[in-house]
Order: structure tokens, then C-alpha cells, then sequence
């Protein structure tokens, strides 16, 4: 997959960097606890990990949207934090999708991250900040992953296309970057989708793949489920870009208000249920037949 492969393996090739972060990590002992808030696929993970690297600490990494309970925090988080240091390297706890912690794993977080400060440094990251408590927030560095230049984006995705030896297209590069905006790691995945069996990048060929988004809204709309997994598995496309690209759709279609009103509900609750760790291929098919059922239950594809 080329998004590891061309992963940042330093700070400078970090799209949209806060250099105030590195200048953090020249007193390792003084570095803070750090929160990183953003929306999915901006780097927060990549940060995370570069500052592991850089540092070359001995960590615990966890994606908490699978460990999300509170046994995880008591047991495997504490005895990393207060086992013997095997050297002098910093020790940091890394935990990833933090805001999928339920609340007596966060609170058991805040006493570890207060009581161990001198023994360990946490790293978080959340998609949605107002998911992690008050008093976490209040004892880390919050950084805010903004939405980081396109023109910097649009250098990268050239230097990949040229290391891989892709014919492209500065037009076609561009609206990639428009449709995923600000989503880097979804713009490497359709990249590489798209160039798949020699294809050029260009503005049609972008234009092409955007409409499997359309084909995809059709068929739930339609209730032909089947039809809409097999296409979103066979482009091997993420589950919350999906679910955003039929969003935009669905506001943009000309169903009736209170049908858009209910459909706004399914939306949300298949949002919340990926951002809190289930499956994201599960969901999105129960998205899928939900949605199919709302449409059926005012008339079919043809209600106006």
C-alpha cells in the first residue's frame, strides 16, 4: 500500500507541521503530554509515531477504538508505566483513536497520566475532541491538526506518481485533491486505485473513479445492496469515506425533507458507531440496508 510505503519517515516531510513540536522534544524530560485532535487521515498517527522514533523511546502502542475498556488501562498500560526502565530512553505510551475510550477508561487514564507524569509521557489522538474529558484535556499540550496546504499536498502526491513511475496530469492531481480534501491518506489510496493497470492520472480518470461514489448511492438508494458491497469492496474503498461521499449525496439529492430528516439519522448513527471502534465493513452494511429501508418505507427510489 503506498500510504505506508511513502508514510513521513521525518518531521520535515510532514504535510502542514507545527515546528513548536520539535522544539518540545529537545528537553525530553520536559515534554508534555500531548493530545492530537483531527479529522481522519491529516497525520496525527504519523506524528505520533515520528515522535516515538525520534526520541527513540520505549513505548505501548494501542489503538484504543479496539482496547477501549477500562481493564486495558488498569493492566496493560500500568504495568508498561510502572514496570523497571530497561535504559535511560524516554517511555511513552502511544494511543491511538483515543476518544474511543469509554469514560471509566478515560478517568482511569487521567490518574495514571497525573500519578506516572515523571515515569512516562502519553501521546493521544482523537477525530473528536469533545469525546476525551476535561481533566485529560487540561493536563496535555492540545495540538489541532488544521487543514494543511493543498499546495504541499499536490507536491506530494507528484513525488509519488514519479517514484512510481505514474503518468499524470497537474489537472487530474488537483481534483483528487479536491474530492478527498483534507483527507491525504484517502487521496493516496485512489491514487494508487486509479493507477492501477498503467491508467493515467488525469481530470477524467479522477472524474471516473468519483462516480463509483454515485454508482454506490444508486444502488442503496435502490435497495440492491449486494451491488454497492461488491463495488465498495472490490475498489477497496475506506468505510467513513463511503459514508461521507453518500452524505454529500444524499443532501445534495431532491428527496423530500422528511426523508432526508430520518436518513440523517441512520448517517449518524453508523458515523458513531465507526468512530467508537465496530467494524467498519459491518456497519456500512447495516448502513446500506437501513438506508434501503427508509427510502422503501416512503415509496421507493421514485419518491419526490
Amino acid at each position: 500500500m503506498w500510504v505506508e510505503k511513502y508514510r513521513p519517515q521525518t518531521f520535515e516531510e510532514v504535510i502542514g507541521l507545527d515546528k513548536s513540536i520539535v522544539t518540545t522534544l529537545e528537553k525530553p524530560e520536559e515534554m508534555p503530554h500531548f493530545l492530537f485532535v483531527g479529522r481522519v487521515g491529516t497525520g496525527k498517527t504519523t506524528l505520533a509515531r515520528l515522535i516515538i522514533k525520534h526520541l527513540k523511546a520505549e513505548y505501548l502502542e494501542l489503538n484504543a477504538s479496539d482496547e477501549r475498556g477500562i481493564d486495558t488501562i488498569r493492566n496493560r498500560v500500568k504495568q508498561f508505566i510502572s514496570a523497571k526502565r530497561l535504559t535511560e530512553a524516554p517511555r511513552i505510551v502511544f494511543l491511538d483513536e483515543a476518544d474511543a475510550l469509554t469514560f471509566d477508561a478515560q478517568t482511569a487514564l487521567r490518574n495514571m497520566m497525573e500519578k506516572y507524569a515523571k515515569n512516562a509521557k502519553f501521546i493521544l489522538t482523537a477525530n473528536y475532541e469533545n469525546k476525551i474529558i476535561d481533566p485529560i484535556r487540561s493536563r496535555c499540550q492540545v495540538v489541532r491538526f488544521e487543514e494543511p496546504p493543498k499546495e504541499e499536498i499536490l507536491e506530494r502526491l507528484k513525488y509519488i506518481c514519479e517514484k512510481e513511475g505514474v503518468e499524470y496530469d497537474e489537472a487530474g492531481l488537483y481534483k483528487l485533491v479536491q474530492v478527498y480534501y483534507p483527507d491525504i491518506r484517502s487521496m493516496i489510496n485512489a491514487l494508487q486505485l486509479i493507477a492501477y493497470g498503467g491508467n493515467k492520472i488525469t481530470l477524467e480518470s479522477v472524474i471516473v473513479y468519483d462516480v463509483v461514489y454515485d454508482d454506490i448511492y444508486n444502488h442503496i438508494k435502490a435497495d440492491n445492496v449486494f451491488e454497492a458491497r461488491k463495488l465498495w469492496i472490490t475498489k477497496n474503498l475506506d468505510a467513513r469515506i463511503v459514508l461521507k461521499e453518500l452524505w454529500k449525496r444524499m443532501m445534495m439529492d431532491k428527496l423530500p425533507r422528511h426523508i432526508k430528516d430520518e436518513l440523517l439519522w441512520v448517517f449518524a448513527e453508523a458515523d458513531y458507531r465507526m468512530a467508537v471502534g465496530s467494524d467498519h465493513e459491518i456497519q456500512l452494511t447495516w448502513f446500506a440496508y437501513s438506508f434501503g429501508k427508509v427510502i422503501e418505507k416512503f415509496g421507493g427510489v421514485n419518491v419526490q
